[in-house]
């Protein structure tokens, strides 16, 4: 599929690309090419191959409980043994758990990225069979805003070297072994000898020099934990700072706060125009007294 043409060019590149290779990178996506294998050939080992159980999560055990009610929903409960053939043992009824198989919402999902994948990878075996002149794919990925200024991975490398070996066979053995690495571990742990995983993390755990590695992995190594720290906390401290000083300091204060001022003055002399004498007595005093309060600070002023 594109795979080979996309992740295996890109380790190349860091092998051998001029002044730009950096190998630390080359060998440190080899390392993770197997721990795809290895991961992606567990889930096949442990869902395909093997004996067949089946478990309903929480969520479907108390929608069935509710559903059936009483003794059948303790039976839904209850029913967590399976024999090798996926049927309920011991509970024959129709209000045991039966799992369907994924429906058009997924299937269609992986169908097209399966069909894609087959698309851009295509035209790549053709010009090695030598049945296409060019590749389609790569030409409009040439021309990729993101390879300006950082040159092309290609260029001659037809001298380059790997270990001593040249550099594209040693690409495909390299790979190849970091890949089928990957799934023979994978095959011994969690299909010929399903129990050697729990001895060895046992003993992993059991040893203080190595017990921080199955701990870490069960917890994902905490890359939940430092995105939410590092990223999605600070932009959500962020966003409710901003939100505050919009709704109160830019709306609240600025926007509206300084229409508000007229209103406001509006309310503090509307009794001295509400009809009363005294109150246009007391505005005309007033008046009177702030033009007096005035000449006599200009004077003071020019007195000086």
């Amino acid at each position: 599929s594109a795979a080979f043409f996309s992740k295996d060019e890109i380790i190349l590149a860091a092998f051998i690309n001029g002044d730009r290779a950096i190998p630390a990178l080359g060998w440190i996506g080899l390392g993770t090419a197997a721990l795809t294998a290895y991961y992606t050939f567990r889930v096949w080992f442990r869902v395909w191959l093997g004996p067949v159980r089946y478990e309903p999560d929480p969520a479907e055990m108390a929608h069935m409980a509710a559903a059936h009610g009483g003794d059948h929903g303790h039976d839904a409960r209850a029913g967590h043994g399976h024999d090798s053939h996926g049927h309920a043992a011991g509970h024959g009824d129709s209000h045991d758990f039966h799992p369907h198989a994924p429906r058009l919402a997924i299937n269609g999902v992986l169908i097209i990225l399966g069909i894609g994948a087959i698309l851009a990878g295509l035209p790549s075996y053709l010009v090695m069979a030598g049945r296409e002149s060019e590749n389609w794919v790569q030409w409009m990925m040439a021309g990729s805003s993101a390879l300006e200024g950082a040159g092309t991975p290609g260029g001659d490398h037809s001298h380059a070297t790997i270990l001593g070996i040249e550099a594209h066979r040693a690409m495909l053995l390299l790979g190849g072994c970091a890949t089928f690495g990957g799934i023979g571990i994978a095959a011994w742990l969690h299909l010929f000898s399903r129990g050697s995983a729990d001895r060895l993390r046992n003993a992993m755990l059991a040893n203080p020099l190595t017990r921080w590695i199955p701990i870490g992995a069960e917890r994902k190594w905490l890359v939940d934990e430092l995105y939410h720290g590092m990223l999605r906390l600070p932009l959500w401290i962020g966003g409710q700072i901003m939100s505050f000083a919009d709704r109160h300091v830019l709306d609240g204060a600025l926007i509206s706060g300084v229409g508000k001022i007229p209103l406001a003055l509006g309310r503090l002399f509307r009794p001295l125009y509400g009809g009363p004498l005294q109150g246009y007595a007391v505005t005309m005093a007033g008046g009177v007294a702030l033009v007096l309060a005035w000449v006599v600070w200009m004077w003071s002023r020019g007195a000086h």
